[in-house]
């Protein structure tokens, strides 16, 4: 009994484990999307100052709540997080959070029935990710020298 014991409470902590590190995004191809999707990246990437930019979907699986756990895998980068400030909902139901970046930096996060906007600092680069519909989302690198 107490090594089925041991066992389970292996199980649960594994489990746990594994969904705590989850990516956020998966990768999306641009030519599947419908036409007014590619015609919102296309004006989105004239402003002009952006480095480098790729569009994503988010999984459908993501429920982000204070102390969640995961990877921001962009650009070839996973940038692992987690939430540690829940700034609660504002009167238009959007929920904010601040996330602590494992490798230093931060990120600041909102979350309403739109979709998840997301602003990441990390090391010298600024990271910009916007919902653009249909679960896809946009993430550019921001040229920090351009920003006013």
């Amino acid at each position: 009994m107490k090594r089925l014991f041991v066992i389970l409470v292996f199980l649960i902590m594994y489990c746990n484990l594994l969904s705590a590190q989850e990516n956020l995004f998966e990768s999306a191809n641009a030519n599947t999307f419908p036409e007014r999707v590619k015609e919102k990246i296309e004006r989105i990437k004239t402003r002009g100052t952006l480095k480098q930019w790729e569009q994503v979907h988010l999984k459908s699986n993501i429920n982000i709540t204070k102390n969640f756990k995961g990877i921001f895998n962009i650009f070839d980068k996973n940038l692992a997080f987690e939430i540690t400030k829940d700034f609660g909902k504002d009167v238009n139901g959007v929920q904010g959070y601040k996330a602590e970046l494992e490798d230093g930096g931060y990120a600041m996060l909102s979350s309403s029935e739109n979709g998840i906007l997301a602003s990441i600092w990390y090391k010298e680069s600024f990271y910009s990710v916007e919902p653009i519909e249909d679960g896809v989302y946009f993430i550019g690198e921001v040229n920090i020298n351009e920003i006013a």
